[in-house]
């Protein structure tokens, strides 16, 4: 991919994250962690608790890509940045 649609990817996907979390930073942004075990405690009062495991494997592999995709997101801007800041400077 070129640095220009990095770029812009980085950029939907900081802004996407600020569109979900940016009003409901606080508490709401705190029960992310505990999601999965929240949604796997609500699946076992149906009474089927063989899904108890794969909604929190699910729910944890869902949050580590969203994680280590906004990591990336704003390691590739901070680097851009300085590239680009050492380029305007010659």
């Amino acid at each position: 991919m070129s640095q220009d649609v990095k770029l812009i990817l980085s950029w939907i996907f900081i802004g996407m994250n600020l569109l979900a979390f940016g009003p409901t930073f606080g508490l709401g942004l705190l029960f992310v962690p505990i999601m999965p075990l929240f949604l796997a405690g609500m699946s076992t009062d149906s009474g089927d608790k063989s899904l108890v495991l794969p909604i929190i494997v699910i729910g944890y592999a869902i949050i580590l890509l969203w994680g280590t995709g906004l990591f990336f997101s704003i390691r590739f801007l901070y680097l851009h940045r300085k590239t680009r800041k050492t380029r305007d400077l010659k």
